[in-house]
């Protein structure tokens, strides 16, 4: 008889045990459970706040776009050589007198008389406005009330503002000094260097998909490993 309390006492503590023991597994799984979801619930208030301030900022930015529609999105280059040649020729020809033929107001006159094309008739109004310019006849201002002039000024500016203007060069005399001599005329160059094999074609605007689907605003110049180039803008790679 001892015997056999004895083993049931045994097994009442073995139950017991037990008991505590899946008592306390559950109230840990229960504190787990609320921290889990206090969590989420604090996760889920901040990712609303954000979500607010995001869409506050993008219906600010939505906002000042509205206001702020008057850009060009886009528009292809179209002078020819020989439309560039004919007002480059009469910038740098009237840069020392007393009117001066700029060469991107002449060249947006083209864009407005050949509708964005520079074809020979167009060309040939150039040469005939900046003729009757020359004689007093019309004045560079006028153009400023052409429909479309302010368009195709801003485009062109984009592209050739800088490219032709005054620029210094040293001239070494015969006993080793140096002076520098004002000059005019173009200031654009190959950023590769002379001598220097490279490979390209007309590439601006063509399809791209790697990434994202876009067309390319620029021109690729592939050249050899070492080839010397001029950087377009200065700081460190």
């Amino acid at each position: 008889m001892i015997l056999i309390k004895k083993q049931i006492q045994g097994i009442t503590c073995v139950l017991a045990l037990g008991l505590v023991f899946a008592l306390a597994i559950e109230i840990c799984g229960l504190m787990t459970k609320i921290e889990q979801d206090k969590y989420e619930f604090w996760e889920t208030m901040q990712w609303e706040l954000k979500l607010d301030d995001f869409q506050n900022d993008s219906e600010k930015l939505d906002s000042e776009n509205e206001e702020e529609k008057d850009f060009i999105r886009w528009m292809d280059f179209t002078p020819t050589k020989e439309a560039l040649q004919t007002a480059y020729e009469w910038d740098k020809e009237t840069w020392a007198e007393q009117i001066h033929i700029d060469w991107i107001s002449l060249l947006a006159y083209g864009a407005v008389k050949g509708g964005g094309k520079y074809d020979k008739k167009a060309i040939r109004a150039m040469d005939d406005y900046a003729n009757a310019v020359r004689r007093g006849e019309k004045t560079m201002e006028e153009l400023e009330e052409l429909d479309y002039y302010a368009y195709y000024h801003e485009i062109l500016s984009a592209v050739l503002d800088g490219m032709v203007g005054s620029y210094r060069i040293e001239v070494p005399g015969a006993d080793g000094s140096v002076t520098w001599q004002e000059c005019y005329g173009l200031k654009a160059f190959s950023p590769i260097a002379k001598g220097f094999y490279y490979n390209d074609y007309d590439d601006f605007g063509a399809g791209r998909s790697y990434g994202y689907k876009r067309r390319h605003l620029g021109h690729d110049m592939m050249g050899q490993i070492g080839t010397p180039v001029i950087a377009v803008e200065s700081g460190y790679v």
